[in-house]
């Protein structure tokens, strides 16, 4: 069925993370792609899912879908950005077409929706209620959503204020990030230059920080049952005072 879904699909305009693309990797070499990996792995078995095809909803350059596919799932993955995807062609990973979390494609596709690294916190308030419909029209009976957020605690502590230079081969990255609570938007500004300055670009990324709760009421809206909030990479239950919170919400059998 997903393979008749994509060859319908039709390119999309420019995204805010196309100019990072080529250096999103080394950006992003701290996280623990193999370990996520295993985790999402543990909440499939765990709940006795048959889950033969997983679907990574702003899949990036792919290396989580790497990681998943060594447990033998059928793993496919999406993004916005045609750079990043094309990041991934080049490591060798397919099964990545562009797409748009405002308007996936995907009815009753996944056994398993992914949207992880907070992801949904790209969405503005207006786009996440729709954004939870569209992924419950997109997971089969008794499939499940997983995705994560971080936490207002968790952008206080580590991301208000925050500043760093990187380097690699002839670029140089800068990245630095400020909080407005009063509408609950952690700032991002990454600006990349080549060591010849004859390439650079500048991008500035808004994450919304919403309440556990929001989110809990908008997937109940959706139609999702059996939501689970859970506490980082563990099965204790999940809240404000986590840093970053996993929501598994399952679909019921038809």
């Amino acid at each position: 069925m997903i393979r008749s879904l994509l060859a319908r699909l039709r390119p999309l305009p420019a995204d805010p993370y196309d100019g990072l693309a080529g250096f999103y990797d080394r950006m992003m070499s701290h996280v623990d792609y193999r370990g996520w990996a295993a985790f999402v792995h543990e909440i499939i078995q765990g709940r006795a899912l048959q889950a033969a095809t997983v679907i990574d909803a702003g899949c990036g350059t792919g290396t989580l879908m790497s990681w998943l596919r060594g447990y033998g799932y059928e793993v496919y993955g999406f993004d916005r950005s045609l750079p990043m995807l094309e990041a991934a062609g080049g490591k060798g990973i397919g099964g990545t077409f562009q797409a748009d979390l405002k308007d996936l494609p995907l009815a009753g596709s996944a056994d398993v929706l992914l949207c992880l690294y907070d992801t949904i916190q790209y969405l503005p308030p207006d786009a996440v209620p729709r954004f939870m419909a569209q992924a419950y029209g997109a997971v089969r009976g008794g499939g499940m959503f997983v995705f994560d957020v971080v936490t207002e605690r968790h952008v206080k502590e580590f991301w208000d204020g925050y500043s760093e230079t990187d380097r690699g081969g002839s670029w140089r990255c800068s990245r630095k990030g400020w909080y407005d609570p009063e509408r609950r938007i952690q700032h991002t500004e990454i600006s990349l230059f080549s060591g010849n300055r004859r390439r650079s670009c500048k991008e500035h990324h808004r994450q919304f920080i919403y309440r556990l709760d929001a989110l809990a009421a908008w997937a109940r809206e959706a139609g999702w049952t059996a939501a689970e909030c859970l506490h980082e990479f563990t099965f204790q239950p999940g809240s404000e005072d986590s840093g970053r919170v996993h929501f598994l919400l399952q679909r019921e059998e038809p």
